[in-house]
This record gives structure tokens, C-alpha cells and sequence, in this order.
């Protein structure tokens, strides 16, 4: 992801450290379908999101309860969240 250039770089992981199921992917999906990428990585035990706009403000907040969320954002890159969607 930080090859690809992007400003906002999330991975999110279990909280019981297993790798994401079904359930899981189809949840992040859902909820980030607007992020320019996902992969799963770490054998199946993450989702890095790669966005070069910022999400929506509340979007994440039903995977923080179900996943620990990491930022890796570039420091330069703004506010992660903004109450406005961007125009894509």
C-alpha cells in the first residue's frame, strides 16, 4: 500500500488474533466499499484499506468494535474522517 502512493492506510485485525472469515471480509467490504483498495495479508490475519480520500466520519466505527484498528496514514495527509464524502 505505501508503494501505491496512498494518503490514508488502515489494517485491521481481530481482536482474538484469528484470521478474518467470511463474515469479516463481507463486514469491511461493506462498510469501506469506498477505499481505492484491500488486501488481506499476514496469512489471512489482516485487511490493510488504501485510500486516497478520507472516510466518511462514523464509517469505521462498527469495525473498531469487532477489529483493532491500525493507521499507518502519511502524517502530511489531513484528517482520516470527514463529514463530507468526496467527489469521486
Amino acid at each position: 500500500m505505501r508503494t501505491a502512493d496512498f494518503k490514508f492506510i488502515v489494517v485491521l485485525r481481530r481482536k482474538d488474533g484469528r484470521p478474518m472469515d467470511p463474515g469479516d471480509k463481507e463486514l469491511i467490504g461493506k462498510t469501506a466499499f469506498q477505499a481505492n483498495r484491500r488486501r488481506l495479508s499476514d496469512e489471512g490475519k489482516a485487511v490493510i484499506i488504501g485510500s486516497n480520500f478520507p472516510f466518511a466520519t462514523g464509517e469505521f466505527d462498527g469495525l473498531t468494535e469487532r477489529f483493532k484498528m491500525e493507521n499507518y496514514s502519511k502524517p502530511d495527509s489531513g484528517p482520516m474522517f470527514s463529514n463530507t464524502m468526496p467527489n469521486r
